[in-house]
Protein backbone atom coordinates (compact mmCIF):
# COMPACT_ATOMS: atom_id res chain seq x y z
CA UNK A 1 0.00 0.00 0.00
CA UNK A 2 1.39 3.36 -0.86
CA UNK A 3 1.89 6.02 1.66
CA UNK A 4 -0.98 8.28 -0.55
CA UNK A 5 -3.13 5.00 0.00
CA UNK A 6 -2.19 4.53 3.78
CA UNK A 7 -3.20 7.84 4.59
CA UNK A 8 -6.88 7.93 2.40
CA UNK A 9 -7.25 4.69 4.56
CA UNK A 10 -6.82 6.69 8.40
CA UNK A 11 -8.78 9.38 6.72
CA UNK A 12 -11.80 7.39 5.80
CA UNK A 13 -11.25 5.89 9.47
CA UNK A 14 -11.68 8.81 10.46
CA UNK A 15 -14.94 9.77 8.93
CA UNK A 16 -16.21 6.37 8.91
CA UNK A 17 -16.55 6.61 12.72
CA UNK A 18 -17.27 9.90 13.19
CA UNK A 19 -20.42 9.47 10.65
CA UNK A 20 -21.16 6.26 12.57
CA UNK A 21 -21.35 8.37 16.04
CA UNK A 22 -22.87 11.15 14.56
CA UNK A 23 -26.12 9.05 12.95
CA UNK A 24 -29.37 9.28 14.62
CA UNK A 25 -31.50 6.46 14.59
CA UNK A 26 -34.68 6.50 13.61
CA UNK A 27 -38.01 4.23 14.74
CA UNK A 28 -38.90 2.26 11.80
CA UNK A 29 -42.06 1.94 10.41
CA UNK A 30 -44.32 -0.77 10.45
CA UNK A 31 -43.59 -1.96 6.68
CA UNK A 32 -40.09 -2.18 7.66
CA UNK A 33 -40.17 -3.72 11.30
CA UNK A 34 -42.38 -6.11 9.54
CA UNK A 35 -39.36 -6.71 7.30
CA UNK A 36 -36.98 -6.76 9.27
CA UNK A 37 -38.67 -9.26 11.23
CA UNK A 38 -39.35 -11.38 8.50
CA UNK A 39 -35.68 -11.85 7.55
CA UNK A 40 -34.54 -11.83 11.09
CA UNK A 41 -36.95 -15.58 10.79
CA UNK A 42 -34.56 -16.03 7.56
CA UNK A 43 -31.30 -15.55 9.18
CA UNK A 44 -32.26 -17.90 12.20
CA UNK A 45 -33.22 -20.46 9.96
CA UNK A 46 -30.08 -19.93 7.37
CA UNK A 47 -28.04 -20.10 10.96
CA UNK A 48 -29.83 -23.36 11.69
CA UNK A 49 -29.42 -24.95 8.23
CA UNK A 50 -25.71 -24.44 8.45
CA UNK A 51 -25.46 -25.86 12.07
CA UNK A 52 -27.34 -28.65 11.09
CA UNK A 53 -25.60 -28.98 7.51
CA UNK A 54 -24.91 -32.71 7.14
CA UNK A 55 -28.11 -33.79 8.27
CA UNK A 56 -29.80 -31.08 5.71
CA UNK A 57 -27.72 -32.12 2.59
CA UNK A 58 -28.73 -35.60 3.37
CA UNK A 59 -32.27 -34.79 3.58
CA UNK A 60 -32.20 -33.05 0.37
CA UNK A 61 -30.25 -35.98 -1.43
CA UNK A 62 -32.90 -38.28 -0.31
CA UNK A 63 -35.54 -36.11 -1.52
CA UNK A 64 -33.78 -35.32 -4.95
CA UNK A 65 -33.01 -39.04 -5.72
CA UNK A 66 -36.50 -39.67 -5.18
CA UNK A 67 -37.78 -37.83 -7.71
CA UNK A 68 -35.06 -38.94 -10.29
CA UNK A 69 -32.15 -36.58 -9.91
CA UNK A 70 -28.51 -37.64 -9.54
CA UNK A 71 -26.11 -35.86 -7.14
CA UNK A 72 -22.61 -36.07 -7.38
CA UNK A 73 -20.31 -35.13 -4.33
CA UNK A 74 -17.04 -32.64 -4.74
CA UNK A 75 -14.63 -31.77 -1.73
CA UNK A 76 -12.63 -29.58 -4.23
CA UNK A 77 -12.81 -27.81 -7.77
CA UNK A 78 -10.74 -30.66 -8.98
CA UNK A 79 -12.83 -33.69 -7.92
CA UNK A 80 -15.61 -31.65 -9.86
CA UNK A 81 -13.67 -31.40 -12.93
CA UNK A 82 -13.45 -35.26 -12.38
CA UNK A 83 -16.56 -36.21 -12.23
CA UNK A 84 -17.36 -33.72 -14.84
CA UNK A 85 -15.01 -35.22 -17.11
CA UNK A 86 -16.86 -39.07 -16.07
CA UNK A 87 -20.08 -37.93 -17.14
CA UNK A 88 -18.78 -36.11 -20.58
CA UNK A 89 -16.80 -39.04 -21.59
CA UNK A 90 -19.81 -41.56 -20.73
CA UNK A 91 -22.23 -39.46 -22.55
CA UNK A 92 -19.85 -38.22 -25.44
CA UNK A 93 -21.24 -34.93 -24.76
CA UNK A 94 -19.04 -32.15 -27.60
CA UNK A 95 -21.56 -29.31 -26.81
CA UNK A 96 -22.39 -27.30 -23.71
CA UNK A 97 -24.03 -24.14 -22.54
CA UNK A 98 -24.07 -21.72 -19.81
CA UNK A 99 -27.72 -20.59 -18.95
CA UNK A 100 -27.63 -17.54 -17.61
CA UNK A 101 -24.64 -18.43 -15.87
CA UNK A 102 -21.16 -17.21 -17.69
CA UNK A 103 -20.18 -14.88 -15.09
CA UNK A 104 -21.07 -16.38 -12.02
CA UNK A 105 -19.05 -16.78 -8.97
CA UNK A 106 -19.16 -20.26 -8.47
CA UNK A 107 -18.40 -21.16 -12.11
CA UNK A 108 -15.41 -18.49 -11.74
CA UNK A 109 -14.43 -20.31 -8.47
CA UNK A 110 -14.35 -23.63 -10.23
CA UNK A 111 -12.62 -22.66 -13.21
CA UNK A 112 -15.43 -24.18 -15.51
CA UNK A 113 -14.21 -22.23 -18.89
CA UNK A 114 -10.82 -23.22 -18.47
CA UNK A 115 -12.01 -26.78 -17.87
CA UNK A 116 -14.36 -27.10 -21.07
CA UNK A 117 -11.61 -25.53 -22.90
CA UNK A 118 -9.50 -28.11 -22.37
CA UNK A 119 -11.94 -31.23 -22.54
CA UNK A 120 -12.40 -29.83 -25.66
CA UNK A 121 -16.37 -29.28 -25.28
CA UNK A 122 -17.87 -26.44 -27.75
CA UNK A 123 -19.77 -23.57 -26.10
CA UNK A 124 -22.73 -22.59 -28.01
CA UNK A 125 -26.20 -21.55 -27.43
CA UNK A 126 -28.17 -24.73 -28.00
CA UNK A 127 -25.18 -27.03 -26.35
CA UNK A 128 -25.99 -31.25 -25.68
CA UNK A 129 -25.57 -30.28 -21.99
CA UNK A 130 -26.95 -27.53 -20.22
CA UNK A 131 -24.53 -26.05 -17.30
CA UNK A 132 -26.40 -23.81 -14.50
CA UNK A 133 -25.96 -22.49 -10.83
CA UNK A 134 -28.43 -23.22 -8.81
CA UNK A 135 -28.90 -20.30 -6.36
CA UNK A 136 -30.24 -23.04 -3.55
CA UNK A 137 -31.07 -26.37 -2.30
CA UNK A 138 -34.41 -27.00 -0.93
CA UNK A 139 -34.11 -30.18 1.99
CA UNK A 140 -37.82 -30.79 2.74
CA UNK A 141 -38.74 -31.09 -1.21
CA UNK A 142 -35.65 -31.98 -2.93
CA UNK A 143 -35.89 -29.12 -5.10
CA UNK A 144 -33.83 -26.47 -6.45
CA UNK A 145 -33.99 -22.85 -5.64
CA UNK A 146 -33.64 -20.70 -9.00
CA UNK A 147 -33.86 -16.85 -9.52
CA UNK A 148 -34.94 -14.64 -11.46
CA UNK A 149 -36.38 -17.45 -13.32
CA UNK A 150 -40.32 -18.15 -14.23
CA UNK A 151 -42.59 -20.88 -15.40
CA UNK A 152 -41.24 -20.69 -18.72
CA UNK A 153 -37.79 -21.38 -17.84
CA UNK A 154 -39.11 -24.70 -16.33
CA UNK A 155 -41.05 -25.53 -19.44
CA UNK A 156 -37.28 -25.19 -21.10
CA UNK A 157 -35.89 -27.36 -18.64
CA UNK A 158 -38.33 -30.08 -19.66
CA UNK A 159 -36.99 -29.53 -23.33
CA UNK A 160 -33.14 -30.37 -22.41
CA UNK A 161 -31.53 -33.38 -22.85
CA UNK A 162 -29.75 -32.92 -19.43
CA UNK A 163 -29.85 -30.05 -16.90
CA UNK A 164 -26.18 -30.06 -14.73
CA UNK A 165 -26.90 -27.86 -11.90
CA UNK A 166 -23.88 -26.49 -9.81
CA UNK A 167 -24.14 -25.17 -5.89
CA UNK A 168 -22.08 -25.56 -2.87
CA UNK A 169 -23.10 -27.31 0.35
CA UNK A 170 -23.67 -23.76 2.47
CA UNK A 171 -26.53 -23.17 -0.11
CA UNK A 172 -29.24 -24.86 1.77
CA UNK A 173 -32.68 -23.82 2.90
CA UNK A 174 -34.28 -26.59 4.97
CA UNK A 175 -37.62 -25.51 4.23
CA UNK A 176 -39.40 -24.27 1.07
CA UNK A 177 -41.63 -21.98 2.67
CA UNK A 178 -38.52 -19.67 2.97
CA UNK A 179 -38.13 -19.26 -0.91
CA UNK A 180 -40.16 -16.33 -0.86
CA UNK A 181 -38.04 -14.59 1.88
CA UNK A 182 -34.82 -15.22 -0.09
CA UNK A 183 -35.89 -14.24 -3.19
CA UNK A 184 -36.87 -10.85 -1.79
CA UNK A 185 -33.54 -10.45 0.43
CA UNK A 186 -31.44 -11.44 -2.79
CA UNK A 187 -33.11 -8.89 -4.69
CA UNK A 188 -33.43 -5.90 -2.51
CA UNK A 189 -30.21 -4.31 -2.79
CA UNK A 190 -30.93 -0.69 -1.58
CA UNK A 191 -32.63 0.10 -5.40
CA UNK A 192 -36.51 -0.03 -3.85
CA UNK A 193 -37.08 -3.87 -5.22
CA UNK A 194 -39.39 -5.46 -3.76
CA UNK A 195 -38.07 -9.38 -4.70
CA UNK A 196 -37.41 -10.84 -7.55
CA UNK A 197 -39.12 -14.08 -9.46
CA UNK A 198 -37.83 -17.50 -8.55
CA UNK A 199 -38.93 -20.48 -9.39
CA UNK A 200 -38.11 -24.20 -7.81
CA UNK A 201 -37.21 -27.54 -10.17
CA UNK A 202 -36.61 -30.78 -8.53
CA UNK A 203 -36.06 -32.49 -11.97
CA UNK A 204 -38.10 -34.25 -14.40
CA UNK A 205 -38.99 -37.48 -16.17
CA UNK A 206 -38.79 -35.79 -19.23
CA UNK A 207 -34.72 -34.90 -18.96
CA UNK A 208 -32.18 -36.01 -16.63
CA UNK A 209 -30.78 -34.09 -13.98
CA UNK A 210 -27.59 -33.59 -12.34
CA UNK A 211 -26.32 -31.54 -9.70
CA UNK A 212 -23.28 -31.04 -8.20
CA UNK A 213 -22.75 -30.02 -4.28
CA UNK A 214 -19.14 -28.63 -4.19
CA UNK A 215 -17.32 -28.24 -0.41
CA UNK A 216 -13.84 -26.42 -1.76
CA UNK A 217 -12.61 -25.84 1.87
CA UNK A 218 -16.56 -24.47 2.96
CA UNK A 219 -15.67 -26.98 6.21
CA UNK A 220 -13.22 -25.29 7.27
CA UNK A 221 -15.21 -22.35 8.13
CA UNK A 222 -17.35 -24.94 10.27
CA UNK A 223 -15.12 -25.59 12.96
CA UNK A 224 -14.96 -21.82 13.85
CA UNK A 225 -18.30 -21.19 15.59
CA UNK A 226 -18.43 -17.35 14.91
CA UNK A 227 -17.05 -17.29 11.64
CA UNK A 228 -19.54 -20.07 10.08
CA UNK A 229 -22.14 -17.68 9.96
CA UNK A 230 -20.84 -16.09 6.65
CA UNK A 231 -21.92 -19.28 5.08
CA UNK A 232 -25.32 -17.49 5.05
CA UNK A 233 -24.51 -14.65 3.21
CA UNK A 234 -26.50 -14.22 0.10
CA UNK A 235 -23.47 -12.84 -1.70
CA UNK A 236 -25.72 -9.46 -2.70
CA UNK A 237 -22.76 -7.07 -2.91
CA UNK A 238 -24.09 -4.97 -0.97
CA UNK A 239 -21.49 -4.56 1.61
CA UNK A 240 -19.05 -4.54 -0.70
CA UNK A 241 -20.34 -1.18 -2.36
CA UNK A 242 -20.62 0.61 0.97
CA UNK A 243 -17.30 -0.43 2.45
CA UNK A 244 -14.65 2.57 2.85
CA UNK A 245 -12.25 0.09 2.70
CA UNK A 246 -12.87 -1.28 -0.91
CA UNK A 247 -13.79 1.75 -2.04
CA UNK A 248 -10.24 2.55 -1.64
CA UNK A 249 -8.05 -0.42 -2.23
CA UNK A 250 -10.70 -1.84 -4.88
CA UNK A 251 -10.46 -5.79 -5.41
CA UNK A 252 -6.74 -6.36 -6.45
CA UNK A 253 -5.16 -6.79 -3.34
CA UNK A 254 -7.85 -10.16 -2.40
CA UNK A 255 -6.57 -11.76 -5.87
CA UNK A 256 -9.41 -14.08 -5.47
CA UNK A 257 -13.21 -14.26 -7.10
CA UNK A 258 -13.70 -13.59 -2.93
CA UNK A 259 -13.88 -9.73 -2.00
CA UNK A 260 -15.41 -7.67 0.44
CA UNK A 261 -16.41 -8.02 3.89
CA UNK A 262 -17.65 -11.40 3.41
CA UNK A 263 -14.05 -12.53 1.52
CA UNK A 264 -12.01 -10.97 4.84
CA UNK A 265 -14.08 -13.98 7.12
CA UNK A 266 -13.58 -16.04 4.47
CA UNK A 267 -10.71 -16.02 2.69
CA UNK A 268 -7.94 -17.04 4.96
CA UNK A 269 -9.94 -20.33 5.75
CA UNK A 270 -10.67 -21.21 2.61
CA UNK A 271 -7.67 -20.49 0.72
CA UNK A 272 -4.07 -20.17 2.41
CA UNK A 273 -3.83 -18.39 6.26
CA UNK A 274 -0.51 -17.15 5.51
CA UNK A 275 -1.58 -15.28 2.33
CA UNK A 276 -4.78 -13.59 3.47
CA UNK A 277 -4.19 -13.39 7.41
CA UNK A 278 -3.57 -9.67 7.02
CA UNK A 279 -7.28 -8.83 5.42
CA UNK A 280 -8.97 -9.08 8.28
CA UNK A 281 -7.32 -6.25 9.84
CA UNK A 282 -8.10 -4.02 6.72
CA UNK A 283 -11.51 -2.95 8.46
CA UNK A 284 -12.72 0.13 10.29
CA UNK A 285 -15.12 -1.55 12.30
CA UNK A 286 -17.68 1.15 10.87
CA UNK A 287 -20.45 -1.27 10.78
CA UNK A 288 -21.89 -0.20 7.17
CA UNK A 289 -21.96 -3.59 6.20
CA UNK A 290 -24.07 -4.99 9.14
CA UNK A 291 -26.29 -1.95 7.98
CA UNK A 292 -27.45 -2.73 4.70
CA UNK A 293 -27.35 -6.78 4.97
CA UNK A 294 -30.63 -8.08 4.30
CA UNK A 295 -30.44 -10.95 6.86
CA UNK A 296 -28.27 -9.15 9.25
CA UNK A 297 -24.79 -10.63 9.54
CA UNK A 298 -22.80 -9.95 12.32
CA UNK A 299 -20.05 -9.14 9.73
CA UNK A 300 -17.80 -7.34 12.60
CA UNK A 301 -17.89 -9.62 15.37
CA UNK A 302 -17.01 -12.55 12.95
CA UNK A 303 -13.82 -10.04 11.71
CA UNK A 304 -13.08 -9.27 15.83
CA UNK A 305 -13.59 -13.07 16.51
CA UNK A 306 -11.02 -14.06 13.55
CA UNK A 307 -8.21 -10.97 14.69
CA UNK A 308 -8.29 -12.51 18.53
CA UNK A 309 -7.77 -15.79 16.79
CA UNK A 310 -4.80 -15.09 14.80
CA UNK A 311 -3.16 -13.64 18.11
CA UNK A 312 -4.03 -15.97 20.27
CA UNK A 313 -2.48 -18.37 18.29
CA UNK A 314 0.18 -17.11 16.95
CA UNK A 315 -0.67 -16.63 13.10
CA UNK A 316 0.70 -13.01 12.87
CA UNK A 317 4.30 -12.14 12.79
CA UNK A 318 6.18 -12.69 15.84
CA UNK A 319 7.56 -9.04 15.83
CA UNK A 320 4.28 -7.15 14.98
CA UNK A 321 2.82 -9.40 17.49
CA UNK A 322 5.53 -8.10 20.17
CA UNK A 323 5.33 -4.48 18.90
CA UNK A 324 1.08 -4.67 19.74
CA UNK A 325 1.94 -6.16 22.62
CA UNK A 326 4.15 -3.71 24.20
CA UNK A 327 1.90 -0.30 22.55
CA UNK A 328 -1.11 -2.29 24.60
CA UNK A 329 0.09 -1.84 28.06
CA UNK A 330 0.80 1.68 27.08
CA UNK A 331 -2.31 2.76 26.34
CA UNK A 332 -3.83 1.02 28.73
CA UNK A 333 -2.17 3.28 31.41
CA UNK A 334 -4.35 6.24 31.96
CA UNK A 335 -1.09 8.38 33.22
CA UNK A 336 0.52 7.68 30.40
CA UNK A 337 -2.60 8.27 28.03
CA UNK A 338 -2.56 11.99 29.13
CA UNK A 339 0.82 12.72 27.84
CA UNK A 340 1.14 14.86 25.47
CA UNK A 341 0.45 13.67 21.82
CA UNK A 342 4.15 14.66 20.24
CA UNK A 343 5.33 12.07 23.30
CA UNK A 344 2.89 9.44 22.43
CA UNK A 345 4.19 10.01 19.04
CA UNK A 346 7.74 8.79 20.09
CA UNK A 347 6.84 5.92 21.76
CA UNK A 348 4.71 4.49 19.03
CA UNK A 349 7.34 5.35 16.15
CA UNK A 350 10.02 3.51 18.80
CA UNK A 351 7.82 0.27 18.78
CA UNK A 352 8.04 0.46 15.11
CA UNK A 353 10.99 -1.20 12.53
CA UNK A 354 12.37 0.92 10.29
CA UNK A 355 11.07 -0.83 7.43
CA UNK A 356 7.37 0.06 8.44
CA UNK A 357 8.76 3.82 9.06
CA UNK A 358 10.23 3.79 5.56
CA UNK A 359 7.43 2.27 3.92
CA UNK A 360 4.63 4.28 5.39
CA UNK A 361 2.81 7.04 6.23
CA UNK A 362 2.57 6.59 9.97
CA UNK A 363 -1.36 8.37 11.37
CA UNK A 364 -1.26 11.04 14.49
CA UNK A 365 -2.55 11.48 17.40
CA UNK A 366 -5.28 14.00 18.56
CA UNK A 367 -3.23 17.15 19.98
CA UNK A 368 -5.94 16.45 23.19
CA UNK A 369 -5.10 14.52 25.96
CA UNK A 370 -7.59 11.68 27.16
CA UNK A 371 -8.31 13.62 29.94
CA UNK A 372 -9.65 16.38 28.30
CA UNK A 373 -11.31 14.63 25.36
CA UNK A 374 -13.24 13.37 27.79
CA UNK A 375 -14.36 15.62 30.01
CA UNK A 376 -15.49 18.14 26.56
CA UNK A 377 -17.09 14.96 25.59
CA UNK A 378 -19.44 14.94 29.17
CA UNK A 379 -19.99 18.15 29.52
CA UNK A 380 -22.21 18.90 26.14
Amino acid sequence: MSKDSYSDFIDLCKKSIAERKSMEREPLADSVAVRSAQMGRLNTTLRRSIDNLEEELCRFEKNFVAAGGNVFWANSYKEVHEQMRAVIVEGKYRTATFIDSSDTLLFNELGMDYFMKDEKVTLCEEGQLQLMVADMMVADTGSLLLLNKDKDYLKALNNNAVNVFFVTIDRLLSCATYAEAYAKAAGDRGRKNTGIPFATFGGSPHCETIVFIVNNQRTELLSHKRQRQILSCLSCGRCEEVCPVDNVIGKEPYDNVFTGPTGRVMLPFMESLEEYRHIVFACTMCGRCEEVCPIMLPIRDMIMASRREFFEKGHIDSRIDGMLTKYRKYVMDRHKMNKSSWMKQQVFSSHLSHEIKDARQLPHFESKTFNEQYIEEHSK
